[in-house]
Formats: C-alpha cells, sequence, structure tokens
C-alpha cells in the first residue's frame, strides 16, 4: 500500500519535472503547462480511493494538499516553475486548486462524488482552458473581466455530463426522479460556476459546487 502511493507520488513529481523541460524545450505557453499539471493532479487524487483501502487514504489525500501548498509557496518565493504563478493576469488558482481538494475530501457523500468533484476540476477546467486558447478567439466573452469563450464551456459541460454519467453508472443509486434532468442541470451549473469563478477561485468553487449538488441527489 505504502509501495503504491509512494509509487504515485514519484510519477507526479517526474510528470512535473517533464512538464518543465518541455515547455523550456518546445516553449509552451504557461497556460498550456499550468493545466498539464492540474490534470496530472487531479487524475492521481482521484485514484488514491481505488489504489489505496482504508479511510486513512482521504487524510493523506489532505496532506498531500498542504505540501502542495507549501511547493506553491516556495516555488514563488525562489522564483521556480514560474509558469506555475506568471499567468499574465490576476489569480489565485494554484492555491484554490488544493484547498478545492482538500473540501471536497471532506463533503463528498461517498468515493464517486469525490472523483467526479475533482475530475471536473482537473479535466472540465482544463478543457475548456487549452480548448478556448486554441479555438476560442472568435466566440470569447468577458466575465468581471476575465476571458471565457463559448467553446470552453460547452466543452466543460460535455466533461460535467459524462462524469455524471460515470456517478450515476458505477455510484450508489440517487434518488433524482430524472436523471437526464439532474445531469444536465449539474452541467449547467458547473459552466455557471466556472464562469464567476474568476482570478483562479473557480479551481476551489467546482469541486465544492460540484459535491454540493451530486450530495443532494442521494
Amino acid at each position: 500500500m505504502i509501495l503504491k502511493l509512494a509509487g504515485t507520488v514519484v510519477v507526479a513529481g517526474v510528470i512535473f519535472l517533464v512538464t518543465e523541460y518541455i515547455r523550456r524545450l518546445l516553449k509552451r505557453d504557461n497556460e498550456v503547462s499550468r493545466k498539464t499539471v492540474h490534470i496530472v493532479h487531479g487524475l492521481l487524487i482521484a485514484s488514491w480511493p481505488f489504489v489505496l483501502s482504508g479511510n486513512w487514504v482521504y487524510t493523506i489525500i489532505i496532506a498531500t494538499e498542504l505540501l502542495f501548498v507549501c511547493s506553491v509557496v516556495l516555488a514563488r518565493r525562489l522564483g521556480w516553475f514560474g509558469w506555475m504563478w506568471q499567468v499574465g493576469r490576476v489569480s489565485w488558482g494554484e492555491l484554490m486548486y488544493p484547498a478545492g481538494v482538500t473540501a471536497a475530501v471532506v463533503l463528498a457523500a461517498n468515493k464517486w462524488v469525490f472523483v467526479a468533484a475533482i475530475l471536473v476540476l482537473a479535466l472540465g477546467d482544463a478543457v475548456a482552458a487549452l480548448l478556448g486558447i486554441k479555438y476560442g478567439k472568435t466566440n470569447s466573452y468577458r466575465v468581471f473581466g476575465q476571458k471565457k469563450s463559448v467553446v470552453g464551456t460547452t466543452a466543460l459541460m460535455a466533461v460535467a455530463v459524462a462524469l455524471f454519467a460515470v456517478v450515476v453508472w458505477f455510484g450508489p443509486p440517487m434518488q433524482a426522479s430524472s436523471l437526464t434532468v439532474a445531469a444536465l442541470g449539474f452541467a449547467v451549473i458547473m459552466a455557471a460556476t466556472e464562469n464567476l469563478g474568476t482570478y483562479g477561485m473557480d479551481n476551489m468553487l467546482l469541486p465544492v459546487v460540484a459535491v454540493l449538488f451530486l450530495n443532494s441527489l442521494y
């Protein structure tokens, strides 16, 4: 069990360093590098309740997120990994991400709700940002001064519906009268949360709102 945990941490560290190397080699945009790490971070954390056994796995997740916060603060102070925090706008996203994960750990009714909440952040938010960068130039709009796109928002909604389906299929039975309406409602609420959660606050709000919505269906 400890070996599995150590292995995931090592893999995360290697991917983190490889991301930095590729960014320098290919001169990739900081946002692309950040979202890549967000995806890897979320996928690893979401896998731990299945890789490790016992309730203490959630304590480990919280400890890992605290370590991540310390790493971000240290990187800012020392000027390391500038792509983590140099985004060209006011953003607290790198600190809000572990805060959102920690909140999901505390609030989630079951592990499938936790997984969906983490992945709507790791995948939904990242896909929205990356597709928005590539295809959103002609359909962009601003919310509180922050640039968004129809393409990105639509992509996030699609990810939200897919994750809702995963929870329905694998998780405990829901009490919703119409799962279709609930799925669409989940997608709309996630899109609204991402749009309104400016300055990086969506990194905390997305998993929290996702957990609260999904919990209400049990």
